[in-house]
């Protein structure tokens, strides 16, 4: 009986590691314009510079790095399918994405957005950034948000190269 019952912890165990859940990596980020408008940068470890399913969605509820998103209803926008990696005003996606919204879409303070982005093949990957309107405006000149916190756009670039 314990020989079965630590087969099956193997088993489960290697089943968690080995795909059960995205390897999550640092492929986008978000900051503000000299204008003060929400950009996203999009990077891919796809060889045709493609995305999975880019979302864009906004709670009224605080949610922190890597907690459960809330259920219910949410504002934003998500772009089924796959999709070229693109840098662009966060609440203006793509023309050639096919977007479809829901509820307001627009910037506002004391919301919390989560960007998101997938393997376009075999979802082994995601990215994603959960931040609020403090976070964004707290950032200094140069810097971008991820979800690990604030990093100069380079330092972004790098790890982003390096991640693939």
């Amino acid at each position: 009986m314990r020989r079965a019952r630590a087969a099956l912890l193997v088993v489960g165990g290697l089943g968690l590691l080995t795909g059960c859940q995205p390897l999550p990596l640092p492929l986008v980020a978000v900051y503000l314009d000299g204008q003060g408008v929400p950009q996203a940068l999009v990077r891919t470890c796809d060889e045709d510079g493609r995305v999975l399913g880019p979302y864009l969605e906004a709670t009224e509820q605080s949610v922190g790095r890597g907690d459960a998103w809330p259920e219910g209803p949410w504002d934003g926008w998500q772009a089924k399918g796959k999709w070229h990696a693109a840098d662009f005003p966060l609440f203006t996606p793509p023309a050639d994405w096919a977007v479809t919204t829901q509820g307001h879409l627009e910037y506002r303070p004391g919301l919390t957005y989560r960007f998101s982005v997938a393997d376009p093949e075999d979802y082994a990957w995601s990215s994603r950034v959960t931040f609020g309107a403090a976070e964004l405006t707290a950032l200094q000149p140069g810097q971008v948000l991820t979800d690990d916190g604030a990093v100069p756009r380079e330092q972004f670039e790098e790890e982003a190269r390096k991640s693939c």
